[in-house]
């Protein structure tokens, strides 16, 4: 490990060596950050996976399609999409970062599609805010008792001279419409990750660091503490207060709600691993899950397939996407982990380059094909079994 931590500190040093300051803090990541894993330690699973393009309505690609929720209801996948690239560009100029938008996709477009390539189209969400809201969507969660169908939001970038900054948005959602009924904001929402509802309006977020601004976000990056976790939030007459549930986590990530509401799963990258928790007892304050997945990477966002089996988006070597976003390197390949509901089983996909967008954040299954997404690249990816589906993944 610490030789591959010094050959990976002069890879980043030598792509830094003209800016002292970016050199030495590469160097301080690299030291403190895990060894890039090995997903092949677990079994690989036999999908075929192939990239589809996502365009909009006016024939635009949609790139960085960070998560992705089920609207069963209406049979559609939203997608939360914003380019992180383009945005970053902007603020490095002093420009306002261009906006992003929640998208709806058919499902029956992307279950037939299991031999092809091409493109499908998406719809563009009506999305009714505040004219003064840069909308730039990150984690998603849906919540749709029959009746009531709300989508909650975390928005970043929500000030254009504060990368780390963060809102927790609540909409009521309409067919194509959505319309804005909650907002939380402040110094507790900063660093919201992703979020799921329990019910219309009550919300549980990740926080995957403690420090709002540029410098505390950095040095949390660099010496991390165990200063990330989970909080309860309730809208009250459109405003959203935030309460502790869960920290001393390393980078809490990915959040979902089991479908019978019995259970809360949730990921940390640093941790390189899926906590699965009695929901009531978490939130009655016993912390202690009732079952621990290890991965052999950072997982990003997890999703839950109709058997109870956890899908997580799995990044195989975080060290590869941090050079990747710092300009530096190719974009790493992606894997999505498969876990039986005991977390006693495994099977890994590992999408090559070409296969399906470059480290994936987030996977959902649709029937026995997986749907892979990534905030870092560009439109989806279809995996669908080479063979019937084993086991694990099995309706």
């Amino acid at each position: 490990m610490m030789m591959r931590k010094l050959y990976d500190s002069l890879v980043c040093l030598a792509h830094s060596s003209k800016d002292a300051h970016r050199a030495a803090l590469c160097f301080l990541v690299v030291m403190l950050t895990a060894a890039p894993a090995n997903s092949q330690n677990f079994p690989v699973s036999d999908y075929i996976c192939r990239p589809v393009s996502v365009v909009d309505e006016a024939g635009q690609a949609v790139f960085g399609i960070e998560d992705m929720a089920h609207d069963v209801r209406n049979g559609r996948l939203i997608l939360s999409a914003y380019d992180r690239f383009a945005a970053m560009r902007a603020m490095e100029n002093g420009a306002e970062p261009p906006g992003g938008g929640l998208y709806a996709v058919d499902v029956d477009l992307l279950t037939w599609r299991r031999d092809e390539e091409g493109s499908v189209p998406v719809s563009t969400l009506d999305i009714r805010v505040p004219g003064d809201l840069l909308l730039h969507p990150h984690g998603i969660g849906l919540f749709d008792d029959g009746e009531a169908s709300r989508l909650a939001v975390v928005n970043r970038l929500t000030d254009m001279h504060d990368a780390s900054a963060a809102d927790l948005l609540l909409f009521d959602v309409d067919g194509q419409s959505l319309a804005m009924v909650g907002r939380g904001s402040g110094d507790l929402f900063c660093r919201a990750n992703d979020v799921a509802l329990l019910d219309a309006s009550t919300a549980v977020f990740t926080y995957d660091q403690s420090r709002c601004g540029a410098w505390g976000v950095w040095a949390e990056r660099v010496f991390q503490p165990r200063s990330s976790g989970l909080r309860l939030s309730r809208f009250d007459g459109g405003n959203a207060d935030a309460e502790p549930v869960l920290d001393d986590i390393a980078f809490a990530n990915g959040v979902v709600i089991s479908p019978d509401g019995a259970s809360l799963l949730m990921t940390a990258s640093r941790d390189q691993a899926l906590r699965v928790f009695d929901k009531q007892a978490l939130l009655d304050g016993n912390t202690d899950p009732k079952v621990v997945v290890s991965f052999e990477g950072g997982p990003d966002n997890v999703s839950i397939a109709p058997d109870g089996s956890s899908v997580t988006a799995v990044h195989p070597d975080p060290f590869a996407l941090f050079l990747h976003i710092n300009g530096w390197g190719d974009l790493p390949e992606s894997s999505v982990v498969i876990s039986s509901a005991d977390g006693a089983s495994q099977q890994t996909i590992v999408g090559p380059p070409g296969t399906m967008p470059g480290a994936a954040t987030s996977a959902v299954m649709l029937g026995d094909q997986i749907i892979v997404s990534s905030a870092w690249d560009a439109g989806l990816g279809i995996c669908s079994p080479h063979q019937p589906a084993r086991t694990a993944v099995q309706q």
